[in-house]
């Protein structure tokens, strides 16, 4: 059993370009958002190719290239690795396996001598799964609360709390897989009932926040 997390996001912040040196390439320039976030599709969903924030000079004879092209493409789907503003198709990376994906995406534009660039990162996420109960009677099923791709977060803080607010379990990402929440506090079982969690998997990734039923 566990709860599913179908989070999609697009994070934009301040804006990051610059423009070429010379007065006469004052209308050669481009600017972008310094990132943006996804999450790794679940199999079987339809993800549409989202538009890169990325703004710059009008002039068509102004010469355009990505580096790398990795999942950028038109609105037709083709190659583009010349557009100003192409779209980005994570499908196009493949299996990621539930890993996490980042990369640095770098736009140059030139028009004869003059010549302007920003860059933009692209990070993809694994989804963190918690599942929504456990039942801790020894029979090795559901025996511990799993987290799926938690692990991948080793940074991430972990926290379960009681109906008053009060934690009863704490941990990290790094250590929670060998020492995984089995529904006891100082080694004793803790009441069946409806626990809160709430767990903060980086600055990237918003909390993740949810109820856990222990049943026996």
């Amino acid at each position: 059993m566990r709860q599913v997390f179908f989070l999609y996001v697009f994070l934009l912040g301040c804006s990051a370009s610059l423009r070429a040196q010379d007065p006469a390439c004052k209308d050669v320039w481009v600017a972008t958002d310094p990132k943006i976030v996804l999450f790794i599709p679940e199999p079987g969903e339809v993800v549409s190719p989202i538009l890169v924030p990325v703004n710059g000079a009008s002039n068509p004879n102004i010469q355009w290239k990505w580096t790398p092209a990795l999942g950028l493409v038109t609105n037709t789907g083709a190659d583009a690795s010349t557009t100003l503003r192409p779209y980005f198709d994570v499908t196009k990376l493949g299996d990621l396996g539930g890993n996490k994906f980042e990369t640095t995406f770098f736009i140059q534009g030139k028009l004869g001598a003059c010549s302007t660039f920003a860059t933009i990162d692209v990070i993809i996420l694994a989804r963190i799964k918690p599942y929504d109960a456990i039942t801790p009677n020894g029979d090795d099923f559901n025996d511990y609360w799993s987290i799926d791709n938690i692990s991948a977060y080793p940074e991430a803080t972990i926290v379960v709390m009681d109906r008053w607010g009060q934690p009863v379990f704490e941990s990290t990402g790094d250590i929670y897989e060998e020492k995984p929440f089995r529904g006891y506090l100082n080694d004793k079982l803790l009441p069946t009932g409806v626990y809160m969690y709430r767990i903060k998997p980086n600055g990237d990734y918003p909390d993740v926040v949810g109820s856990l039923t222990i049943i026996r």
